[in-house]
């Protein structure tokens, strides 16, 4: 009951921290929730999978399926968050 509460506490702090990301107008405070609710997201995915491992290990093809679904997200995560807007330089341009 207590693991529950918890995921679902963490589901919501994490989807309010990238909500607060969205809605920002400032550069700083959207980075910082923005790379907070990414990295809740990770965990959140990672515990969701340990989760279902520990309630039936006979589903272990699930799990795979879950983990290469989790890497390749990861994946794509990590190589939009690379792509950063760039600054304007000082004259302007």
């Amino acid at each position: 009951m207590a693991a529950a509460i918890g995921t679902g506490l963490m589901l919501v702090a994490v989807v309010t921290l990238l909500a607060v990301s969205a809605r920002s107008t400032r550069y700083r405070s959207a980075s910082r929730a923005g790379t907070a609710g990414c990295i809740g997201t990770a965990v959140l995915d990672t515990w969701m999978i340990i989760g279902v491992l520990a309630a039936d290990p006979a589903i272990r093809w699930a799990a795979v399926v879950a983990l290469a679904a989790s890497a390749a997200r990861a994946m794509i995560t990590a190589r939009l968050a690379g792509l950063r807007p760039r600054r304007p330089k000082a004259d302007g341009r």
